[in-house]
């Protein structure tokens, strides 16, 4: 398994705590299929906030670093992970609308939505320190 990063403090800890080769993005070829785990509190409120939706135009805001490669990861892996102190899942909906209580529409575009996962997969979604690998 190949990890990338587009974070020096994060390659640092990966290669101390699992001993891995973690690699700058722009050596990912665009069309890998990865599963891609992120790390900040940037996107904390939106991600606890249940049933909720964010366009990708918000998020860009929020995080406007994010603005080309993890953004098109985001929206291309079927597996992407948000962790801010807990998981949650994260799933790209390429055409949602959104309509308020009159059934006025509200949204009609891409957007994303989080989903806090079960302790299962939470557990797998861990470092696991012991056995310096992710499960």
């Amino acid at each position: 398994m190949t990890f990338y990063t587009n974070s020096n403090q994060i390659e640092e800890v990966m290669k101390q705590l699992a001993e891995v080769e973690v690699k700058p993005f722009k050596d990912l070829d665009p069309s890998t299929e990865v599963t891609v785990y992120l790390f900040g509190k940037e996107l904390e409120m939106w991600a606890r906030a249940p049933d909720s939706y964010w366009y990708v135009s918000g998020i860009l805001q929020r995080c406007p670093a994010w603005g080309r490669t993890i953004m098109e990861l985001m929206m291309k892996c079927k597996d992407v992970y948000l962790f801010f102190g807990e998981w949650r899942r994260v799933v790209f909906h390429p055409e949602i609308l959104i309509l308020n209580s009159n059934s006025k529409k509200i949204y009609s575009g891409h957007a994303l939505s989080c989903t806090a996962l079960s302790s299962a997969s939470s557990q797998a979604c861990h470092l696991n320190k012991g056995n310096k690998y992710f499960k």
